[in-house]
């Protein structure tokens, strides 16, 4: 009895990125073949205070909630 052939499954994810960098802030944000993209902000309020924000979402595993 010959053993069955098993076919191979190659994945991979492809990623493209940017860093921005302000005089008080810097911005960064990637996006991927997959779907997902996410983005983060930090900022320099004084020398002593500074603020994050991020934020991702992965729109290929989202699932709308809407009622008809």
């Amino acid at each position: 009895m010959a053993a069955p052939m098993m076919s191979r499954v190659r994945e991979g994810t492809a990623t493209i990125g940017l860093k921005y960098e302000f005089r008080t802030a810097m911005l960064r944000a990637q996006i991927d073949s997959g779907g997902r993209v996410s983005a983060y902000l930090d900022r320099r309020v004084s020398p002593q205070i500074g603020l994050s924000f991020c934020g991702d979402i992965d729109h290929f595993k989202v699932t709308p909630h809407f009622k008809s």
